[in-house]
């Protein structure tokens, strides 16, 4: 189903979040700011869909285990643009603007990030986390869906 998807609408890839933040996402905004770890592929004009999370993967270093995916209710999206290697000192204001509701400061997105890694990449630190960065991910969001009708 999501080769299908994938190919329809020219998609360059997915972007998952777990649920807590997939329910997080302001869907009267139309632009989001997506944070990752140290460094994303995505690309400027390139379109992603945005899914939900039902069962985490991961990543122990050697084997990667991928998560399992909800297809209820899913966005496109059209990235705007990436920033890379971003340490938490160097984030501004304009850069949570149009985060999720619960990352509004380095503080925040700081444990968001913890959470979010903890479990998939047991063998870092907290702080080795931390160290890494963060990558954000610009969006403007084009429609939300669920996965079947995107099929139709």
């Amino acid at each position: 189903m999501y080769t299908i998807l994938k190919k329809k609408y020219s998609l360059h890839d997915y972007i998952k979040l777990t649920s807590k933040d997939f329910n997080l996402i302001n869907k009267k905004k139309k632009f989001f700011h997506h944070f990752n770890l140290e460094w994303t592929g995505h690309k400027k004009g390139r379109l992603y869909l945005i899914v939900r999370i039902l069962k985490k993967g991961s990543f122990d270093g050697k084997v990667y285990k991928p998560p399992i995916i909800s297809s209820k209710k899913v966005f496109l999206a059209k990235c705007l643009g990436t920033r890379n290697n971003i340490t938490y000192e160097n984030l501004n204001k304009q850069d949570f603007a149009f985060s999720l509701k619960n990352i509004k400061n380095k503080n925040k997105l700081k444990k968001t990030i913890i959470r979010r890694y903890k479990k998939s990449l047991p063998h870092f630190k907290k702080n080795e986390l931390i160290n890494l960065g963060v990558a954000i991910t610009k969006l403007s969001i084009l429609q939300e869906s669920s996965l079947s009708s995107f099929l139709k």
